[in-house]
């Protein structure tokens, strides 16, 4: 038998990639790391994944750490960042969904 071959990315997939892009150039705009942690050596190893539940027209419904870097104000500033980008750019109707769960990594390298 053979096996199928990998169909091509979906247009919701494209639609939800494109999606994760804008998210996260809105996020990053009011991303920054304090410049005391800068100059931390053991920063190379924070890691923080915030989840936040989105609305269809963008409002950020809940959001919360999955992970927490060793670094309690580096979290702080992630989670700012997300909270200053509210309200996110709407989901697109091509996903067809009310709300979208997704995970934000901030990581130092």
């Amino acid at each position: 038998t053979s096996l199928p071959s990998p169909s091509p990315p979906s247009i919701m997939e494209s639609k939800l990639n494109e999606y994760y892009s804008l998210i996260w150039a809105k996020i990053k705009e009011s991303w920054t790391i304090p410049e005391n942690l800068l100059r931390e050596k053991e920063m190379v190893d924070f890691e923080t994944i915030i989840v936040i539940i989105i609305e269809r027209n963008g409002k950020i419904q809940k959001s919360w750490f999955e992970k927490k870097s060793s670094n309690s104000l580096y979290d702080q500033m992630a989670m700012r960042s997300i909270l200053k980008a509210d309200p996110l750019p709407p989901i697109p109707k091509e996903l067809n969904k009310n709300t979208l769960e997704i995970g934000i990594r901030f990581f130092s390298e």
